[in-house]
């Protein structure tokens, strides 16, 4: 086998689809306990060609696009990678070249009682668990895009939000903050969160200045971290927030070990910016098995 992509995301398609016509014997390994973060967004507005479409649907139509090219996506957890073999828990594959396409996942907020209340009021998933929340208060915590997306759809399906925010600007594009407040969601700027409290369920989180704000739910948008295991164990390096570190071709410091999309250190983490990754590392991985590279 000339490629294994890890990972199923708009980074991993996108490489699938390459390799296909790069004509790389190829397969996508799809994990499915970590879905792809796309999933989660409500609405897309900054991919070509598609205007106000969700993430679930955009990737989708993505798979639909691989598989009618011929692509093998096959759903298969990877549980080590180990020089040029890959294994899952049904399967061992040789190969030539590795593209980690792995992506990230939601970052905990290490809060009191977060841990507690998972489940029962905590959830870092608005698509997921935001329908029970209907004609609730609730909270969002976070600052970035993520956090205005969840608040947005919070709010259309008729939950009572409150964004809260440790700094007094937000990290999210223009274009989500004025749609958010449009929409009536409330502020609290220049806080965070020091406790989520309740009984069986969460009824209430405590802020760092004592304030108690009552809520059903929290839902927490605070970024995400890079899924790297078990791709850190072969010496790939990291940057400082544990993101793997790419050169033009997404190639990492471990020859035949290519990566792509959030996983990787590139500043931009959005579904056009992780397509191109993708085709360019198909690219970079087909000089690589020519020995151009």
């Amino acid at each position: 086998m000339d490629l294994v992509i890890v990972g199923a995301g708009p980074a991993g398609l996108t490489a699938g689809i390459y390799a296909k016509l790069f004509g790389l014997d190829a397969v996508i390994l799809n994990n499915q306990e970590q879905p792809s973060q796309v999933n989660w967004a409500y609405e897309i507005n900054n991919y070509p060609g598609h205007v106000n479409i969700s993430g679930s649907e955009l990737l989708v139509k993505m798979k639909e696009h691989a598989k009618k090219l011929g692509v093998k996506i096959l759903n298969e957890k990877v549980i080590e990678i180990k020089n040029n073999q890959v294994t899952t828990e049904e399967n061992v594959y040789q190969t030539k070249a590795i593209l980690i396409a792995s992506g990230s996942e939601h970052r905990k907020a290490e809060i009191p009682g977060e841990d507690i209340f998972l489940g029962r009021g905590v959830s870092y998933c608005a698509v997921c668990d935001g329908p029970i929340f209907s004609g609730k208060d609730v909270i969002v915590y976070g600052g970035g895009d993520s956090a205005f997306r969840y608040a947005s759809f919070l709010v259309q399906i008729g939950a009572k939000v409150t964004l809260i925010h440790r700094r007094n600007e937000f990290r999210a594009s223009q274009y989500n903050v004025d749609q958010t407040k449009k929409e009536g969601v409330k502020f609290i700027l220049g806080r965070t969160i020091k406790k989520i409290d309740g009984d069986k369920m969460v009824s209430k989180v405590i802020l760092d200045d004592d304030t108690e704000v009552n809520c059903s739910g929290v839902f927490i948008a605070i970024g995400e971290v890079p899924s790297v295991e078990p791709v850190k164990k072969l010496g790939v390096k990291t940057d400082e927030n544990n993101y793997i570190i790419v050169d033009e071709d997404q190639a990492t410091n471990v020859p035949g070990i290519y990566a792509a999309g959030d996983v990787t250190n590139n500043k931009l983490k959005q579904v056009v910016t992780a397509c191109a990754s993708g085709a360019n590392a198909v690219n970079g991985i087909s000089k690589y098995l020519k020995g151009e590279k």
